[in-house]
Formats: C-alpha cells, structure tokens, sequence
C-alpha cells in the first residue's frame, strides 16, 4: 500500500474521499512505463505522462507544481472508477496515459491485469500454474473518454452536444458500412467517481512492424470510404437528420463567428445554425471570408485584415484555376488519429479496423480536407498533429519509411495526390484560416500559406500581394 504525503488543504470531501480508496493502487513512486500505446503510433509525447508522479508534485514530494492540484483529482478519480468498475481487476502502477486531449474529450489509457494473475497473487491453481510455466499475466486495455466543459476542465457540463452525436452517428451509419465500435463500459450521468459522463472502450496492444503496416493500410482505405460521400454544401452535419423525412443529408453552414471568437465578444453578432447552401469548394472559400469580413466591420475591426483576406482568396483563386478544389464536398471525420480507432489484432502480420469512435468533429469539406493522410504513422515522437507540413516529410530508411510506402500500396492515385502534395497541405492550411478567421493567432499562418504558394507558383503573383501588404 502507498503512502502518500499529500497535503489536503483546498481538496473537497469527495477529493479526500477519492485519494483514501485510491491509496492501494498507487505505488510510492509511479516508475516510467514506455509500453502502452494505442497502436503503437502514439509518439513519447510529454502530454502522455502528464499522471506521473514527477509531473503532479514538487520535487521531494511536499507540494504541488502550479496547477497541478486538478490533475491529482481527476487521476484519482479515474482510478476510483476502475476500482468500481473492475473489483476483480488490479490497474497496473503507471499505466494511466493521455492518448489525447481535444476541444472536447480527454482520452486516457487504461491497463488491467486480473487479480488472480498477478505475480504477487498466492490465489488461484491457475495462477500458480501461470507462474511456474512463465506464462505472461494477462492485460486488458482499455481508453476512458471523458468529456470536457466550454472551459476545457472536468466540472462543467460537457461541451459536446449529444443531440448532435447522435444525429452524426445516425447519418455516417446510414451512408456508411463501417462497424458499430465496442463499448465496454459507458454512463450518460453524473452518478459515477468522476461525476461527469463517459465511455470506456477496448484499445489495441502494441502492434509488431508488420502490422503496424496492415493498420496504416486499413485507416488509408477507411478513409477513403468515408471520404466517397459527398454532397453539394459544406458544413456541419444538422440535428434536422433527426427528424424522418428526405434522404438528402441536412447541413448547417459552418459558424461566423465561431463559439470561440463570439465568448470574446459577447455583445456583437453571435454563431448561429442556418441551412448550408449549395456551393462550389471555390464559391464556399470565397464566400466564407467575405463572410468574415462582414463580421469584421461589424466589429469595428474591417481595416485589420483587409489586405490578409484579399491574399487568402488571392491563394484560394490559384486554388482553383490549377484544379484543387473540385465541385462537391466530401465526408471527413476531423479528428482521426489512432486514439479513435478500434480494431483487433487478426494475425501475426494483420490488423482489421472494427471501429471508428468520436464523431463530433465530422464535417463535409473540400477533398483536400477528406483526404488528409496518416502522417503520424511516419513521422514518429512528438508531432503536431495540427502541422500540414508532415504530410510531406520523407523519412529516412527504416520502420516509418515502411510505413509510409504501406500507405502508398493502400491508396488510389487520388488519395497520394491529395494527400502527399504541397499544394494539398497548403489547401489544409487554408481551409483552417477560411473556417476559424484571422482575429486570432491565423494571421501569421495565413501569411505563411501564402509564402508558400508563392514559391512553388511565383507566377501567379501573390508576392505581389504579400509585398504590398508589408
């Protein structure tokens, strides 16, 4: 058993209540655990230990680091509800990892071993007979999604709209043959250790090269599945889907302002659902920052980013004259990185997919969008998952080159093209500029984006552009 000088000055009675039951599971000092990983993608990112000892307490373990008292909560509360959940089970020491942490949900990964299977455990015929043949103790693993508030904690209802999950679910089931993830374990309420709502899902172990290989090549055709439909509006899929009636999917036009930017100015025009209209990629990218624009006069802010909207369009313009952007929009996910992906290990070298969870990001995009590689497979330890750019990057000989020829062997000519092409990365660049609006930290990417067009096409002038804006 552990014992932890924890001081519990500012802890509620359900903190203290927690941290008593959690005393058991916790070892004196949670060693380093490089193991666990989704499926084995999930790059040495810092994020991942953030429940470590030395990232919670000072150094002796006498205090808290700043901000860390409500990452010592929620820990151990996680491991309450495991306790509640598994009684038979025993969470391993240092086995709770972030896999991710969106605007939305934080995912965290969950190793169990069952009580009677531990090395330690005197219980059990089978246990002894496990110990004496060196067989290995079986783990189970699982991702714990929790949801987040509108300030990103843990106390606040959740951000996401469960209406519209549901009508997002409804739809992609509808128009996609992809199977119904496994749940193990879920609650809807509040009457839980974490008192807030969640899921607890089955996570692949470790993969070997080879089928590390099998599952980039099963994401890369998943995509493109996903990607198949496609309609004449781009937006955000409608609760109007909810409804029966037209086979037709129903979209909502994506937001000017965002939530983000309307918090911030609470007084002036606010997000609103209005019916996605029928449009061209190029006629949707133009119309959106003009869009933005007239929200910027609104505000008072018109002179600010004049000249950066006329250079963005300017890009979306070189866009489509050089055939990037196509006529139709295309189902994307928005967040599809292994953290929300199911499947399960079908032979020594194979992976099948039987899941994909965590739709509340779906849209219809441009193509450019749609068909957005796996760049993480190759690109290893601590990415960006925002950075374009690395859907370009080649690397050097070895595990992650193989990777990336596996996604090659997996994809048409049309999903290399779109995915691999500076010209797409740039595109990816300009979609996230067009939808979140140059009042906040985009000026300089859309300056970037522009540079960037501006080398690869110097002669469609939008040097020109950038030097009289300077």
């Amino acid at each position: 058993m552990a014992h932890l000088n924890i001081p519990f000055h500012g802890l509620s009675k359900v903190d203290i209540a927690c941290i008593e039951a959690a005393r058991e599971y916790l070892s004196d000092r949670v060693p380093s655990n490089d193991e666990l990983t989704t499926s084995g993608y999930e790059g040495e990112n810092p994020l991942r230990r953030l429940f470590d000892d030395e990232n919670i307490f000072t150094e002796g373990g006498v205090g808290f680091q700043e901000g860390r008292e409500t990452v010592l909560r929620l820990k151990f509360r996680i491991l309450q509800l495991v306790a509640d959940l598994f009684p038979e089970s025993q969470i391993e020491d240092s086995s709770l990892r972030v896999l991710g942490m969106g605007s939305f949900n934080i995912v965290v990964a969950v190793t169990l071993q069952h009580e009677a299977q531990r090395r330690d455990s005197g219980v059990g015929f089978g246990a002894r007979v496990s110990r004496f043949l060196g067989i290995p103790p079986r783990k189970r693993r699982f991702a714990l999604r929790i949801p987040r508030d509108k300030n990103g904690d843990m106390d606040g209802p959740p951000l996401s709209d469960v209406a519209g999950d549901i009508a997002t679910q409804r739809v992609v089931c509808s128009h996609l043959a992809l199977p119904i993830p496994r749940i193990e374990k879920y609650d809807l309420g509040s009457r839980n250790a974490l008192g807030r709502p969640y899921t607890l899902q089955t996570l692949l172990p470790e993969l070997n090269p080879e089928q590390k290989a099998s599952a980039v090549q099963q994401f890369t055709r998943t995509v493109e599945k996903i990607a198949a439909i496609t309609t004449p509006a781009a937006g955000f899929i409608s609760l109007s889907n909810l409804t029966p009636g037209s086979s037709a999917i129903a979209l909502d036009q994506f937001p000017v302002p965002t939530d983000r930017e309307a918090k911030l100015r609470p007084h002036f025009a606010q997000p609103s659902q209005r019916p996605a209209p029928s449009q061209t990629p190029f006629g949707y990218l133009i119309d959106h920052c003009q869009r933005w624009q007239k929200y910027e006069e609104g505000i008072g802010r018109a002179n600010r980013n004049k000249n950066l909207w006329r250079i963005t369009i300017a890009v979306a313009k070189a866009l489509d004259r050089r055939g990037w952007l196509g006529q139709r929009f295309h189902l994307t996910h928005g967040d599809l990185f292994p953290r929300n992906i199911l499947a399960r290990i079908t032979g020594p070298e194979t992976v099948e997919i039987t899941g994909i969870v965590d739709w509340d990001m779906a849209c219809f995009a441009p193509k450019f969008v749609a068909l957005r590689p796996p760049f993480w497979a190759w690109v290893g330890h601590s990415m960006d998952e925002r950075d374009e750019d690395l859907a370009t990057y080649e690397p050097p000989e070895g595990k992650f080159r193989t990777l990336k020829q596996a996604f090659r062997s997996a994809s048409s000519e049309e999903f290399i093209i779109f995915g691999l092409s500076r010209e797409s990365a740039i595109a990816r660049k300009l979609f996230r500029v067009v939808n979140s609006g140059l009042l906040g930290d985009r000026r300089h990417l859309a300056l970037q984006l522009a540079e960037e067009w501006n080398g690869l096409y110097p002669e469609d002038k939008i040097g020109d552009l950038e030097a009289e804006w300077n």
